[in-house]
């Protein structure tokens, strides 16, 4: 029986999403990577705009820290900036 019910608690402890608010997600973004440029602002327009996955309760936001850094990751890896462009096809003159 013990070994059921600590199994049970594997799988859910797997499978529940993790909300956090915008400050402690960005705690977790500053321990991955210490000189970030992720504000609370940015993280707060990405749930205004549909972007990341959230929950609203009262005044506090609370963030889907998976669908957060799912959006991080698909952004720096598969969007180009507009900047990059110049410097994949040489200086700009």
């Amino acid at each position: 029986m013990k070994v059921l019910v600590s199994e049970a608690a594997r799988l859910a402890k797997d499978n529940i999403p993790r909300y956090r608010s915008v400050q402690q997600c960005i705690a977790y973004i500053k321990e991955l990577d210490a000189d970030t440029a992720v504000t609370e602002h940015f993280i707060r327009t990405l749930c205004r705009s549909g972007k990341v996955l959230y929950y609203a309760s009262g005044n506090k936001s609370l963030v889907s820290l998976d669908s957060l850094l799912a959006y991080l990751n698909v952004q720096s890896k598969d969007k180009p900036t507009a900047r990059s462009k110049y410097f994949d096809e040489g200086e700009r003159q």
